[in-house]
């Protein structure tokens, strides 16, 4: 009887206890994971067959955008410079881009039809998810090289990125009004950019000069360059015509930037130097034996040089071409 009474005792405390916990806590209103409150997360979790902890630990990373337009609309340009996107968005949807996005109408339906290899669906018009598909232009197969999804309700939108390789996403939702509620879907936009997917991918092998003037006015063309015009920097030419980058002299370095879908090539001093204190000589230059050499992998690649008044720039490089089929 003495035991029973015992443990009687120590179960009271234990609760009490627990009340005055409980009771402390009440007086903090911590605020509800990411914004939203306790009763939406948890209908998020479901979607994704998770925790409502767990849901929290996915989604850490909407960023809240308002735009400097009227209603809060947000533009694929703005996202673009806040995410530090290097030439912004080659694809929006709408396509041609205005302020809006593309209207949800209710009913996972879509104002306007959403561009080839996306497939977007809403649940309880509040739940986005979105996929991508590999889609042929011209033959070559592309992937998604990068992507922002603006999801709109309310004042604001939601901008979720994706840049390393993703092509799907589930949960998606507009930035939270009133006691942390999430509103309906009011608009969805993508901005987008597109690139050849690696299993699409061949590289052909080119020579390339820094603009300026040929050595010989007939057979090679290759050229030099004035420290002048390199100052102010000159287009590196591959094939003659093909514009492979940039090529700038600043404080006796010479720094090479590749353009996009070039590369170096992987071979040892795939970049030669020549410097001169007057005008080349006019014959065709060799350049296994200019002065400086560098081996570039990746771009933009610097090299020191000495001072000249004119620079030859030779750049051994690559091209991405379609695959043969």
């Amino acid at each position: 009887m003495a035991n029973f009474s015992s443990a009687n005792y120590l179960n009271k405390v234990w609760i009490l206890a627990l009340v005055a916990f409980m009771v402390s806590c009440s007086q903090f209103e911590a605020p509800a994971p990411d914004n939203v409150n306790m009763e939406s997360s948890e209908e998020l979790a479901a979607l994704r067959g998770l925790s409502s902890d767990m849901w929290n630990a996915r989604t850490a990373g909407p960023v809240y955008l308002e735009g400097a337009n009227n209603g809060g609309n947000v533009l694929c340009s703005e996202a673009a410079d806040y995410f530090e996107v290097e030439g912004g968005f080659s694809f929006t949807s709408p396509d041609p881009e205005g302020q809006g996005g593309n209207d949800y109408l209710g009913g996972n339906t879509f104002s306007e039809a959403f561009p080839d290899g996306f497939t977007v669906t809403v649940t309880d018009n509040k739940f986005v998810s979105w996929s991508f598909e590999p889609v042929y232009i011209d033959g070559v197969k592309y992937c998604l090289k990068n992507l922002v999804v603006l999801v709109k309700g309310g004042p604001g939108a939601n901008a979720y990125y994706y840049g390393n390789g993703e092509t799907s996403d589930e949960g998606l939702i507009s930035p939270p009004v009133g006691q942390g509620n999430t509103p309906d879907l009011s608009n969805l936009k993508l901005c987008y950019n597109l690139e050849p997917c690696d299993d699409e991918k061949c590289w052909e092998d080119e020579t390339a000069w820094a603009a300026g003037t040929r050595y010989v006015t007939k057979g090679n063309w290759a050229t030099y360059s004035s420290k002048s015009a390199l100052e102010a920097g000159v287009t590196l030419f591959a094939g003659q015509t093909l514009a492979a980058g940039t090529v700038k002299l600043l404080n006796g370095v010479i720094t090479i930037t590749l353009n996009e879908g070039w590369r170096f090539a992987d071979t040892d001093e795939n970049v030669k130097i020549q410097h001169y204190s007057s005008t080349p000589p006019a014959s065709n230059p060799e350049p296994g034996l200019f002065t400086t050499k560098g081996k570039a992998n990746t771009s933009p690649y610097s090299i020191s040089v000495p001072y000249g008044e004119f620079y030859g720039v030779h750049v051994d490089v690559e091209r991405s071409v379609a695959c043969p089929i």
